[in-house]
This record gives structure tokens, C-alpha cells and sequence, in this order.
């Protein structure tokens, strides 16, 4: 039934199969100008789906269409019902795989934050392939938090650190695991390991390092933990963060062969996503990069030392 009222909302527009794209664009939801065609930036991308199901519906001639029912995530509900609002009487594209698989026309305000992907008539294997696909993303992206998480996390790490410099038990205290005896620590343990590369972030601050208990907690990876406690926790925290950010760039299969190529590496990340040297990014733009590359912040390279944050802190490579 919902597949049914969506349809009417999203009327579809008939295509014959999936248009190749010659640009490479992002997997998502794009709006359509009647002059240009598709926009180069997705208004909803995959990463924001939050859920999905099959379903099927007859077209006209009593031929059965198969689509995919979907659901954007709670803090893209608003964009979501906004865009589709200014393109009443125009089409928006769904692109997946360099490839426009659906273009409905929309003629409402859609204020659910509910969407259809659908296919032509006799391809039920090509939209179960997509649904696949796209279910795999949905469940990756699990472990990513949203914007809503991000100022969640902030909120309570500020109010956690500033009761760890006033609290009497951590005041009166050389030892940092009383730092898990605050609620704050408890609030933040039950956000689970997704906050690990915010906690990252901060660890980047050497004031900071008492932050080592949340994430020692959180990590079950002990590839990633630094368990020289003879040299300190500021030099444990600084280690783990080295560890992290070698890790970071093994998944991204980059193989470096000198501490130069490694740094160069870093460079060219930086470079990629906005950091380099000179740039005018706002902190929240910034900040969003970070947690959505899993990156550090850039403030430049040295021979063999790069700036986490801006705080100018280094960390060995």
C-alpha cells in the first residue's frame, strides 16, 4: 500500500533502462534542471538512507513493477521534504553506480522522508541486486554517526572534561581510569564504538589524554591501543593516536615505502579533502570532514612530523 501512495507522490516517469552517466557521481538523490540536467552534488546520498524494503505494485497495463520502499535518516527528513517541495512539477534522479536508475517526477511535498526506486517491468533480479547493495551500505554506515549523534558526543565530552578539571575525585587524583567514575564517561561508553574517531580528535589535545579511558573501552582492536604505560599516558595517548592514523591510511590500501612517502600521502589526503595549507574552511565544515573521512584535521607537514588539530601538537610518522 505505501508503495501505491508513493508512486503518486513520485509519479514515474518511464525510462527505458538505467542511463550511463559520463561524469562520476556520487550514489544518491539529485535534483534535475531542465537546462543542465543533473546537478553535481546529491542533495541525499546513500549514506543517509536509513532503512529499505521491497515491495511491488501493477503499472497501468496490470504489469507488475518492482521497487525499492526507502526511508532517509531522522536528521535529513527536513532536506528531504524541503527539496522535494521546490521540485513539485520537475524530476529528481536516483543515481547508483554511475548509472541514473530512476527519474520521478515529483508533485508534492514529500514530509515523511520516504522514497521509491523502481525498475521496468520484468526486472525484479536487477532491483534485488540493488537492494543488496544498498542494504550492505545502509549496514556499514550503521557505525557512522549522525549530525545529530556528533553534537550529542561534543556536548556531553565537553561537560565530561570540564567535570574531570573541577570534580574533587579526579582533582585530588594521579590516576586518569577515575576519569570513568564521572557520569558523563558512562553517557558517552553507551554511544558505542562509533564515537571512537571523535574521541580520536580530541585525544589530539595532550590535556586531554585522560580521554584514553573512553576509548580503551571502546576499541577492541589491541593493534590500536598502546599499552606502554611506563611512558605515561600523554605519551600513550600520542601513541594510540599514531597508531589510529597508520591504520586509517593502511584500509585505504595505501603502501608507503619511507617516512617521505607516508608523509606525502598525508599531504595528498589533506589536499583532497579541503586541508591544505592556505584553506578557509568553517570549523563545523571541518569538523563534519573529519568524522565523515575518519581523517585528521590539517594545519601542515614538517620534514617528518604533521599537525593534529590546530593546536599544533605533533605527532611522529
Amino acid at each position: 500500500m505505501k508503495f501505491v501512495i508513493l508512486t503518486g507522490i513520485m509519479v514515474m516517469v518511464a525510462i527505458t533502462g538505467c542511463h550511463t552517466l559520463k561524469k562520476v557521481y556520487v550514489d544518491g538523490w539529485y535534483t534535475v534542471s531542465s537546462r543542465d540536467g543533473i546537478v553535481s552534488e546529491p542533495f541525499i546520498t546513500v549514506r543517509d538512507f536509513a532503512e529499505l524494503r521491497l515491495d511491488s505494485a501493477p503499472d497501468p497495463n496490470g504489469r507488475m513493477i518492482y521497487g525499492i520502499i526507502g526511508h532517509v535518516r531522522e536528521d535529513k527528513v527536513q532536506l528531504w521534504a524541503d527539496v522535494t517541495e521546490k521540485s513539485v512539477g520537475k524530476t529528481i534522479a536516483f543515481v547508483f553506480e554511475g548509472q541514473i536508475i530512476t527519474q520521478p517526477m515529483v508533485n508534492a511535498r514529500i514530509e515523511s522522508g520516504s522514497f521509491s526506486i523502481f525498475l521496468p517491468p520484468k526486472s525484479l533480479g536487477d532491483i534485488k541486486q540493488i537492494f543488496r547493495k544498498l542494504s550492505e551500505e545502509i549496514e556499514k554506515n550503521k557505525q557512522d554517526m549522525t549530525s545529530v549523534d556528533w553534537e550529542r558526543f561534543h556536548h556531553l565530552f565537553d561537560a565530561w572534561v570540564q567535570n574531570y578539571r573541577t570534580n574533587s575525585l579526579t582533582q585530588l587524583s594521579s590516576n586518569t581510569s577515575d576519569a570513568s567514575k564521572l557520569e558523563q564517561y558512562s553517557q558517552l561508553l553507551q554511544m558505542g564504538k562509533k564515537i571512537i574517531p571523535g574521541i580520536i580528535v580530541r585525544l589530539s589535545d595532550r590535556n586531554l589524554f585522560f580521554a584514553l579511558t573512553l576509548y580503551d573501552a571502546l576499541q577492541d582492536v589491541d593493534s590500536l591501543k598502546s599499552f606502554d604505560y611506563s611512558k605515561g599516558e600523554q605519551f600513550r595517548a600520542q601513541e594510540t593516536v599514531r597508531k589510529y592514523l597508520e591504520a586509517m591510511l593502511q584500509r585505504k590500501k595505501r603502501i608507503f615505502h619511507s617516512d617521505s612517502e607516508k608523509i606525502q600521502g598525508m599531504e595528498n589526503l589533506a589536499i583532497k579533502y579541503g586541508w591544505g595549507i592556505g584553506t578557509l574552511l568553517g570549523a563545523k565544515r571541518k569538523r563534519f570532514l573529519i568524522y565523515k573521512y575518519g581523517l585528521r584535521n590539517y594545519s601542515g607537514i614538517s620534514k617528518k612530523f604533521w599537525s593534529v588539530e590546530w593546536n599544533f601538537y605533533s605527532i611522529g610518522v
